[in-house]
Order: structure tokens, then C-alpha cells, then sequence
């Protein structure tokens, strides 16, 4: 078996993952960057020198970096992608990670913005400091990509992917391209359609509906990295020491909706979970809410 070099099989891989399997753009950045990293862990290294030692010490490595389970977890896997496709083709005969466990996930309970806080935040983004109301396109861009997270709950990967014409103004709902391709339509309120109807009539050359709904500095369709970057700056006064990501205004939508008497298969729907049981996790918090507030006001919760 001819020795190749790990970055050229990764590169072989990345390119399978875009050309055959079809992946999305979002998935194979996290690919290429997770796997950047194993190469530069193991530089110069052939494919077939690298053995359940070194993956091991890969391992060890990430986990003095302090990363989450779920991150270890998702690394790991993949890893296993990679290797399943260096067996597959030939590569190595072995697969080494066949005799690694993944980590086990802790299950906590998500983070979430309060609702008066972040009422207040998405209020506040569309003004300057003089208290005059922006409407640069830049400005109306990040204001309106942060009330469709809130106003909708959908993923990081599915705002990016949006096209003009996901939008129906007329029934004020949004066309989501979720996980396994399966699309869904979710309403999103007159507020955020209001932005949308703003940040588009701002844009000074022709669109179709055919063109990405938020797009970056030369117009191609906006990195998922901005936009990780425009929540953290926009929003990360009101954090409280929390991690503030795309995925936390998720929280906060689904988390909201139940705490105002939403139904929870209706929620289920509108997040696009294929189980009950994976949005079941937000009742949790409001239940925590819930005791946590009589604690504090029945005459009766403790023992004195």
C-alpha cells in the first residue's frame, strides 16, 4: 500500500464530500476546519503511519483545550467519516477509531436570553448612540438577520441558506430548508417582516428572488462566520457571562414560546426536531423557571 500524505487524502475527502455526497457549504467548512486541525496536529504525516496511538493523543489534546463534550463529539465523528472513506477506498485497511469510544454528552439545560432583555436589545440595534434610527444597509442587514432568529428559532446553517424568495410577504411566513432537506414554513411575525421589507428596498442594484436573502460585502451569500460575529457583538452586552451564539437566540424563541402557553408539538414543528423528545429538554426550563419562582414567593416553599 503506497504511502500518501494526510493533507492530500484530506483534501480528497473534502472534495467527496462536496461533489458526491452533496453536501452543504456550512457542513464542509466545519469538516475542512475540524480536519485542519488533525493535520496540523500530525504534520507531515502519511495516512498509513497514523495509529490508534496518535488518535488518541489527538483526543488528549482536544480535551486539555478544555473543548465541550458535545464539541469532542462532533470532531470525533468526523474523524469516523474520514476514516470510513480511507477504508472504503483503500487507504488504510483498518480503521483505528473502531476502538475508540465517543464521549459521553452532558445533557444540561440550554441558555437563553430573558424576553424583556432581549426585546430591549433588538429595539435598541437599529439606533445610534444619539438615539437616531439607522438605516444604512449594513446596519438593517444585522438588525433584521438577529429578529428572523428570534422571530423564527431556525438554525445558524438554514438563515444562511435563505433565498428573497423563501419570504412570502403576503402570508408573513418564511420557506426553511432544515435538516435531510425537508422544508418547513414557519411564520415570522409583522415586526420581522417589516425588516425584511427594509433591508431588501435598501439594497441599491436589482435583485431577484432567486439571490440570497443576507449577503456579505460583495454581495455573494453572507459567511456563517459573519454572522456568528454580528450576534456576539450585537447582543453580547446582554449575555451575563453566557456563550452568545446564533443557536441561543434558537433557545430563547423555543423557550418563550412555552413559557407563553404554546403547544409543545406546535413548537417541535416550528423548530424542525424530528423527535418530541429532543424539544421536550426546553419544558425542563420552564419548569426550572417555574419552581424556581415559587421558591421565591410562596410563604410555603420552605422550611424556615
Amino acid at each position: 500500500m503506497s504511502e500518501v500524505s494526510l493533507s492530500v487524502k484530506i483534501s480528497e475527502f473534502v472534495n467527496y464530500l462536496q461533489k458526491e455526497r452533496g453536501y452543504s457549504e456550512f457542513t464542509i467548512d466545519s469538516y475542512s476546519r475540524d480536519l485542519e486541525q488533525f493535520r496540523k496536529y500530525l504534520p507531515d504525516k502519511n495516512i498509513c503511519e497514523i495509529s490508534v496511538t496518535h488518535l488518541k493523543g489527538f483526543l488528549d489534546y482536544l480535551y486539555n483545550k478544555e473543548y465541550s463534550n458535545n464539541t469532542l463529539s462532533r470532531k470525533l465523528s468526523c474523524l469516523r467519516s474520514f476514516y470510513k472513506y480511507l477504508v472504503r477506498e483503500g487507504s488504510v485497511k483498518i480503521d483505528p477509531l473502531s476502538r475508540i469510544p465517543n464521549p459521553k454528552k452532558k445533557k444540561g439545560l440550554p441558555d437563553f436570553l430573558a424576553e424583556d432583555q432581549l426585546k430591549d436589545a433588538l429595539l435598541k440595534t437599529g439606533f445610534s448612540n444619539k438615539g437616531e434610527k439607522v438605516y444604512d444597509l449594513r446596519s438593517m442587514r444585522d438588525i433584521t438577520l438577529l429578529q428572523l432568529f428570534y422571530a423564527t428559532g431556525i438554525r445558524l446553517r438554514e438563515l444562511v441558506g435563505l433565498n428573497i424568495r423563501d419570504i412570502n410577504f403576503d402570508s408573513g411566513t418564511v420557506k426553511v430548508s432544515g435538516k435531510g432537506g425537508k422544508d418547513r414554513i414557519i411564520p415570522a411575525g409583522s415586526i420581522c417582516m417589516e425588516s425584511i421589507k427594509q433591508y431588501i428596498s435598501l439594497r441599491k442594484r436589482s435583485h431577484s428572488s432567486n439571490e440570497p436573502l443576507f449577503t456579505g460585502n460583495r454581495n455573494n451569500r453572507i459567511n456563517p462566520r459573519t454572522v456568528q460575529r454580528i450576534v456576539a457583538d450585537r447582543l453580547n452586552s446582554i449575555g451575563e457571562g453566557i456563550g452568545v451564539h446564533p443557536h441561543l437566540l434558537r433557545h430563547s424563541f423555543a423557550t418563550h414560546l412555552l413559557d407563553n402557553g404554546a403547544d409543545l408539538k406546535a413548537v417541535q414543528e416550528l423548530l424542525g426536531h424530528k423527535n418530541l423528545s429532543t424539544t421536550q429538554i426546553y419544558t425542563h426550563v420552564s419548569i426550572e423557571k417555574l419552581t424556581s419562582a415559587y421558591d421565591q414567593a410562596h410563604p410555603r416553599a420552605k422550611i424556615n
